[in-house]
């Protein structure tokens, strides 16, 4: 069942990213150099704290609820925020106002998944 709803879900995150307004080009949407995206704005704190959070919550509740074996728990937050951050951007791309994939977004959400299991792995 559990894959049933996971497949489900990536379909759906398809579909949204394929039917997008085709008014716009898509070589714009996905490219690597966009100067209306800087590296240091409040929009990549939000990004790099969301994963950390995420990672540390994931982690927390998969360990104390869900699955005894650590390393498990975090590989599954790992996962989790990292899918999180990836879904986020499929969905920016969808926007009608400045339809954008962010690698630089994407950039922190690993960076603040990587400094949740620095932190996990310290406590």
């Amino acid at each position: 069942m559990k894959k049933i709803l996971l497949i489900i879900f990536i379909l759906l995150c398809v579909s949204n990213f394929l039917f997008a307004d085709s008014q716009i080009k898509i070589p714009r949407k996905f490219s690597i150099v966009q100067p209306d995206d800087k590296w240091f704005s409040f929009d990549k704190w939000q990004h790099f704290s969301a994963s950390f959070i995420i990672t540390m919550d994931s982690y927390y509740q998969l360990n104390h609820f869900v699955i005894e074996d650590k390393n498990k728990c975090k590989k599954w937050s790992v996962s989790i925020s990292l899918t999180s951050g990836l879904v986020k951007e499929i969905f920016d791309v969808s926007r009608k106002r400045n339809p954008l994939f962010s690698w630089k977004d994407i950039v922190f959400d690993i960076s603040g998944t990587i400094f949740g299991i620095v932190v996990i792995n310290n406590i």
